[in-house]
């Protein structure tokens, strides 16, 4: 499979298009070793991609992807996936990744990610397309843990073994959004330190950082991905690079952006998380 530049620190941030123009003219104080986007906005806007390839000469860029559909009956249309192709070969992302969801059906693309039960059929599915994907990319794929707000009767598996049965089945590793898995503990009731303790750590090449809000109720809480990371997740995080100080961590702020300098910080935290951890292992 195709090789690619390895970033030069572990810590890296969302690249919004609120931030295209900085990278491009600015060198952050804050070390940043990578920047993430989502392709699907790029595919199809010249302008913003251009920038894109022109910041990708400076930063290992990785692709997020919110549109391949693991989850769904069929796949994505042959013209969206060459599309997401022909903008890997020219930016030549050192990771991509999309989630444990669907949201495409009867060939109509949804905004959103819908979650799946855990079962036998849901994995050789997505097992199916995730093969089918790594050898179309010629690349590995990194699943990442869900954020969900029900649970099917359905399940068979839980969350972590069903995300280590998709790594040993295909070989694809796991994206685990620390976010997301607080948010689950809280609204399901589950413990977080139990699922860590049951995912194949191996695996694991990435973690996300986000924030979230609670609902109106005080109780539920819902991944807004527009706050900074409290220090409940914090925690959780701290508890996973423990497991895997090797992978690289991603601090991810998709709506009500903020300045910059907010997300310099959130990233300045999370390297000083993984220094500690350095230390103490």
């Amino acid at each position: 499979m195709t090789s690619f530049q390895n970033p030069r620190s572990s810590v890296g941030i969302g690249l919004r298009s609120k931030y295209l123009e900085y990278f491009l003219v600015n060198i952050p104080q804050i070390p940043i070793g990578w920047l993430e986007v989502h392709p699907e906005n790029y595919i199809h806007h010249f302008p913003n991609r251009q920038k894109l390839k022109k910041i990708a000469e400076q930063y290992p860029i990785s692709f997020h992807c919110i549109s391949l559909s693991l989850g769904s009956e069929e796949l994505p249309s042959r013209e969206h996936l060459h599309a997401i192709k022909r903008l890997m070969d020219e930016v030549n992302p050192f990771m991509i990744s999309d989630h444990v969801s669907w949201n495409t059906l009867n060939g109509y693309g949804y905004n959103d990610l819908y979650p799946l039960p855990m079962t036998e059929s849901s994995l050789k599915r997505m097992a199916m397309h995730i093969n089918i994907l790594q050898e179309f990319f010629q690349r590995p794929l990194l699943v990442e843990n869900p954020s969900t707000y029900l649970s099917f009767k359905s399940n068979t598996y839980t969350e972590p073994e069903f995300l280590n049965a998709l790594t040993k089945t295909t070989g694809c590793g796991i994206l685990l959004d620390v976010n997301n898995l607080y948010v689950q503990s809280v609204n399901h009731g589950w413990n977080a330190s139990a699922y860590l303790n049951e995912l194949n750590w191996d695996a694991v090449r990435e973690i996300h950082l986000a924030g979230h809000v609670k609902a109106s109720d005080g109780e539920f809480l819902i991944d807004t991905h527009n706050q900074p990371v409290c220090q409940a997740v914090w925690e959780v995080y701290q508890d996973a690079i423990r497991r895997q100080p090797k992978a690289y961590t991603l601090v991810e702020w998709d709506d009500d952006l903020p300045e910059i300098d907010v997300l310099l910080d959130q990233a300045q935290q999370a390297s000083l998380y993984m220094e500690r951890v350095c230390v103490t292992t």
